[in-house]
């Protein structure tokens, strides 16, 4: 997960006994003299910050880093105009997140990598999958963290594009773990034959298969409504 507060915040453990209702996720919070954020992508149990969170000014990204920075290896999004050494992982949170990977695992073939860590609750805090070469972490809800699934928050306004060798078959088998259809696969004016499906966990996913590469010229053809640039 994700976390982001003030440094007071450090003593605060996950499993807090106060329990906050999921309403949005948890962004950041300012204080008089800056602005504070988690940088490290994981939680704090996990290697490289061996039980502790690990909390970097603004400033203090913004310099590089230093010592103890697990993911700061490059310049970061909205510090610098060029974006290298990044790898973007989406994190979902699902209200169910044993059952979100197997359904995963049926529907796409995923690949459980790494570590599960589970609390003495059984919810599991961090875990990893990998479908083809991508890598998705998931964990079980934790609002006291802002870490709330599409159900508990009303949906999702996020998406995830997935590129497949066959979308009819890629479709069927997410349909039958038991996907609900949100457009059906069809060819598409940009190269793709797409379908949209909604996963029982509240997430939506595109399915794209490449047909063919399209030109801005070609899709100014083919689209209308739009202004391709």
């Amino acid at each position: 997960m994700i976390w982001a507060s003030k440094p007071s915040m450090t003593a605060r453990t996950k499993h807090s006994t106060t329990t906050r209702h999921c309403r949005r996720p948890m962004g950041f919070e300012s204080s008089s003299s800056s602005m504070w954020m988690v940088v490290d992508m994981l939680p704090p149990w996990l290697p490289g910050d061996p039980g502790r969170h690990t909390y970097r000014s603004w400033s203090h990204v913004a310099n590089g880093g230093g010592p103890g920075d697990v993911r700061a290896s490059g310049p970061l999004i909205g510090l610098e105009p060029t974006v290298t050494d990044v790898s973007l992982t989406p994190y979902l949170s699902p209200h169910d997140c044993a059952a979100a990977i197997a359904f995963y695992e049926k529907a796409f073939g995923a690949v459980e990598t790494g570590a599960r860590f589970t609390d003495p609750e059984g919810r599991i805090g961090h875990s990893e999958i990998t479908i083809g070469g991508a890598t998705i972490y998931l964990s079980d809800e934790f609002p006291d963290f802002g870490a709330c699934s599409p159900q508990s928050l009303g949906g999702s306004s996020a998406a995830l594009h997935i590129r497949v060798a066959d979308a009819d078959e890629t479709a069927r088998r997410l349909v039958a773990a038991g996907a609900e259809v949100l457009h059906e696969v069809a060819e598409q004016a940009d190269g793709e034959r797409r379908g949209t499906f909604l996963d029982p966990f509240g997430y939506r996913w595109m399915v794209g298969e490449k047909l063919e590469e399209v030109s801005k010229e070609e899709l100014r053809s083919r689209v209308s409504g739009f202004d391709v640039t």
